[in-house]
């Protein structure tokens, strides 16, 4: 029988490790203050989100990074207010960085999503995609002498 359990367990998915805290905390090492969000983005934690980014904002805090990485999925009014953050931290001359995008976990939301939510996500995305690595250059190819 035991071989029968053993064979069972070994069909069913991996389940995903739940997250070390449901919701979110603000880690203050850095310069800049980060919000990371942990577990579903359920009505609580967006709320919650929300509350300490006002709250950040609230007392000066004008660079910000919200930190996805350990976040199972993505709520679309999750990235309502990321985008409403985005905008009102770069009114100030601030800034709003979104790091540990796993694009997976926001292709829902990004269905519901404006344009405005898709570019706050777009550019996450983009600053963590790393450069290309460069290729062999063509034989036929010259570096320009510089003016200077």
């Amino acid at each position: 029988m035991e071989q029968a359990s053993s064979a069972v367990a070994d069909q069913l998915p991996a389940r995903t490790p739940a997250p070390p805290w449901p919701g979110c905390r603000v880690d203050y090492a850095g310069a800049r203050p980060t919000v990371r969000v942990a577990g579903r983005a359920d009505r609580v934690t967006i709320n919650e989100v929300s509350g300490v980014i006002r709250g950040l904002r609230a007392v000066g805090i004008r660079h910000l990074v919200i930190d996805m990485s350990a976040a199972l999925d993505c709520d679309p009014r999750l990235l309502t207010v990321l985008a409403r953050a985005h905008i009102q931290l770069a009114d100030n001359a601030g800034a709003l960085r979104i790091t540990g995008v796993k694009l997976p976990q926001f292709l829902d939301a990004l269905q519901a999503a404006t344009l405005d939510e898709v570019f706050v996500i777009y550019d996450a995305l983009r600053r963590e995609t790393p450069p290309p690595i460069p290729g062999p250059r063509p034989p036929n190819f010259r570096e320009e002498p510089d003016a200077s």
